[in-house]
């Protein structure tokens, strides 16, 4: 079908530290795919996709390596694939049991018909990233979700970007 990525951006003001992320996403037909960026401090106000040394499955400690730089104990996000009938809208999958748990170590699906990496489908399926986002300089952060169909980006619970629907525009 005509469908193409669709890229919404949100703006929050983050102390250094980690704060609790959550990506969620559904595609109903067609191609998909799902990009994670972010620009502020951290990232010398360049517009990048968010690095694996900056996501933690867990609330990490972080340790002191020889050479003096910080050691994350598990870098990247816990990924959940649920299958079913999508709709036009976000489906709340809080209450769901997953089909499928991985990790993975960044958000970054360019548009594709294949089946996502570990997916057991590439059509019907809605998927939650979740983990921690570690902040190292306080200040304001733009966050970016690009994608194809539905995608909504929380930090902290508070929805900062919204990018629902299905996208065959």
């Amino acid at each position: 079908g005509p469908h193409e990525m669709q890229e919404k951006t949100g703006t929050v003001s983050l102390s250094a530290g980690q704060h609790d992320i959550r990506v969620e996403y559904f595609e109903k037909e067609g191609d998909a795919g799902m990009v994670l960026k972010y620009k502020g401090a951290d990232t010398q106000q360049k517009m990048i996709v968010v690095p694996p040394a900056a996501l933690q499955e867990q609330r990490g400690v972080v340790a002191l390596g020889d050479d003096g730089e910080k050691v994350v104990a598990v870098s990247g996000l816990t990924q959940e694939m649920f299958y079913f009938t999508q709709g036009t809208k976000m489906a709340m999958v809080s209450k769901m049991t997953p089909d499928i748990t991985q990790s993975v170590p960044v958000v970054n699906v360019p548009e594709t018909r294949e089946n996502w990496a570990g997916s057991s489908a590439n059509e019907d399926f809605a998927a939650r990233y979740s983990g921690f986002l570690l902040v190292e300089n306080e200040g304001k952060y733009e966050f970016s979700l690009t994608s194809d169909d539905g995608s909504m980006l929380y930090i902290d619970n508070n929805l900062v970007v919204n990018n629902d629907g299905l996208h065959n525009m």
